[in-house]
């Protein structure tokens, strides 16, 4: 039995006594959307204790754990009831943890920072402070040290500020100006520091511009600016100085896809190209802190996060892992500083994760506990990856996740994700893709022109697009999954652009469709550039224009508010009534179109709703309206 297991053993044996029996959908659907039993963990810099955290019934709790014994102890617990998430749990020192606690009821700006003192024995001391900043650094090989940005009074406005400094001086809000670790930058939104747990970097951004700037700390302690970029067009992310002096960067300034460069930051040009994926954009890098090469890049591969090594022995402990937890895929989230203890997240997509501590020494490895306890007693569908090579010559990448055999109901969902632009699908295990297989549907997912991790000219050929393109793709999806898969009913069911996306598919492809579902929607174009105030704003118009695009003429012939009498399937409408990207007001007069052309349609306003869910309560409710809606028109 897990760690963490034993410890909430006894309380979901009790709370099994109490809870009343309940319809087996509804089972399901309490047991599949739980909160996380292990939302992540990590070793200390010794690798001698650890730490985890997850949520019972939505109350946060941390635990520490004996490497060597496996023993375990809670040290925090928010109060029931209480929504709340932990985020950047970290150990500072062997002996020091720091984590924030954010509401999630409220603004995320809400939210609470802790020290914790541990010691061998697991006992533990906790320290909440209220200073204004976040942690840049541990400095875990430095005790009682490490980097944090604080927010300072700088004359009339505040302004963010490195320095380095104790525990106690954070504890105290003490930020003296000897502490800084460079001289000040104006505007700065973020710094942050190199894989050799040096402060390298810092990003500032020009509203008006709307454009970012990327500065690097050299070893004179001087700010360099770097490049200035649109960074809704471009990709520019520092790694790490290398040991000829030049920096490696992530970026696709110079070409289609997010490569792996060398960059004369004294000059401020790009030079060697080091590493390109054929057809991906890279994601992530880490450098070697000894030779100061880098060990590898990250990308995602048929929708699989997968890192391609410079380092043969990288590559073959990595491979051991992969052999030893076939077919899920295995990945290192933490290690201690001898890099001989790790801590293992074994996942696919129809495994939502189990968290090992792993002994590279003994090629041993302990279960922690699986990242969602109540996952175990299912078997979730495996996804699988889709190839369409559409007539024009462009590549569109989809997955599609069939329903539970003893469940299979025969419908097929396409679900388009929202963004249009930015924004992907990937084969990570999704609690909403498998509650809606493990009840008998099928998800169709598309990562359509627009979509992010193809290359800049792949995303750049969404724009303007809804409607058109976005949507060719989505069919060309569904024209072969039904050509390998027979269905008796398909629908479509998006939100934010998905929104859209639902909606549109139905108006232009009747005889494809039985049904749709239009969650969060924009459903007239012309509407978005001005349904709330502060989108009259200059940049703001131009974000949203790069978007959707400036023909007003096309807004008006593609928008679904002006289509309505084209619907011709039952559809369901559903909107946050605080919703400020896609207000209400767009589904309220999509509804009312709709009505006044006689269509089935119905709508569910949620009065404490956002753009999407902040809270689980909420989104379980939303799912209950449309398994409702969806039993209902398709007679299942």
């Amino acid at each position: 039995m897990s760690l963490f297991k034993k410890l909430i053993f006894m309380v979901l044996l009790a709370a099994s006594v109490i809870v009343p029996v309940q319809a087996e959908t509804n089972q399901v659907q309490q047991q599949i959307f739980a909160s996380a039993s292990i939302a992540t963990a990590a070793l200390n810099p010794a690798g001698t204790l650890g730490l985890f955290y997850g949520y019972e019934k939505s109350k946060a709790q941390l635990f520490i754990f004996d490497s060597q014994t496996q023993t375990s102890k809670q040290i925090f617990s928010s109060k029931l009831g209480q929504k709340t998430r932990i985020q950047d749990a970290v150990w500072v020192d062997d002996k020091t943890i720091y984590f924030r606690l954010v509401d999630t009821c409220k603004s995320c700006n809400q939210f609470k920072q802790f020290f914790v003192f541990v010691d061998e024995r697991l006992n533990s001391q906790l320290e909440s402070f209220n200073t204004r900043g976040y942690l840049i650094n541990p400095l875990r090989d430095k005790a009682n040290q490490l980097m944090y940005a604080a927010w300072v009074r700088q004359n009339t406005k505040y302004q963010l500020e490195a320095y380095k400094v104790t525990v106690e001086d954070i504890i105290k809000s003490r930020f003296k100006r000897d502490n800084r670790i460079a001289d000040h930058l104006t505007d700065v939104r973020r710094y942050w520091a190199d894989d050799n747990n040096q402060l390298r970097f810092a990003q500032s951004h020009d509203k008006e511009e709307l454009l970012t700037t990327y500065w690097l700390l050299d070893e004179d302690n001087d700010w360099q600016k770097l490049e200035q970029i649109d960074s809704r067009f471009y990709e520019f992310t520092p790694i790490g100085l290398l040991a000829n002096g030049a920096l490696a960067v992530l970026t696709n300034i110079k070409s289609d896809k997010v490569a792996l460069y060398e960059y004369n930051w004294q000059e401020r040009d790009l030079g060697k190209l080091i590493y390109q994926h054929a057809d991906y954009d890279l994601i992530s890098a880490e450098q070697n802190t000894k030779n100061k090469q880098i060990d590898w890049v990250g990308y995602y591969q048929n929708g699989e996060y997968v890192k391609h090594y410079f380092s043969q022995q990288l590559a073959d402990k990595q491979a051991l892992l992969e052999r030893s937890f076939a077919p899920d895929n295995a990945y290192i989230v933490s290690s201690n500083n001898a890099d001989d203890k790790h801590v293992l997240l074994i996942t696919s997509s129809n495994n939502s994760g189990k968290y090992y501590l792993y002994n590279q020494t003994s090629q041993r490895a302990f279960l922690l506990g699986a990242k969602y306890e109540t996952h175990q007693n299912f078997e979730f569908q495996p996804s699988q990856t889709l190839q369409i090579k559409h007539p024009d010559g462009h590549q569109v990448e989809a997955y599609l996740t069939l329903a539970n055999p003893q469940t299979d109901k025969k419908v097929l969902l396409v679900n388009p994700h929202g963004g249009p632009i930015g924004i992907r699908d990937t084969q990570h295990f999704s609690r909403t893709t498998h509650y809606l297989s493990q009840i008998g549907y099928s998800i169709l997912k598309v990562n359509f022109r627009g979509s992010e991790g193809f290359g800049r000219a792949h995303k750049n050929a969404g724009r303007g697009q809804f409607g058109i393109a976005i949507e060719e793709d989505i069919m060309a999806a569904l024209k072969l999954v039904k050509q390998q898969y027979q269905f008796n009913k398909t629908c479509s069911m998006g939100g934010s652009y998905g929104g859209y996306s639902a909606a549109i598919l139905v108006i232009d492809h009747p005889t494809e469709f039985d049904c749709a579902i239009a969650r969060f929607g924009v459903f007239d174009l012309n509407l978005l550039l001005n349904d709330i105030n502060f989108k009259q704003e200059e940049n703001i118009q131009r974000i949203i224009g790069e978007v959707v695009g400036t023909d007003k003429a096309l807004h008006q012939s593609r928008s679904p508010v002006n289509l309505a009498n084209k619907v011709s399937v039952p559809i369901l409408l559903t909107a946050g009534l605080k919703d400020q990207r896609a207000t209400a007001e767009h589904t309220k007069r999509f509804e009312y179109m709709l009505k006044k052309h006689g269509k089935a349609v119905e709508s569910y306003y949620m009065p404490d709703v956002w753009h999407g869910h902040r809270n689980r309560e909420t989104m379980l409710e939303e799912i209950d309206v449309i398994e409702a809606f969806l039993q209902r028109v398709l007679n299942h």
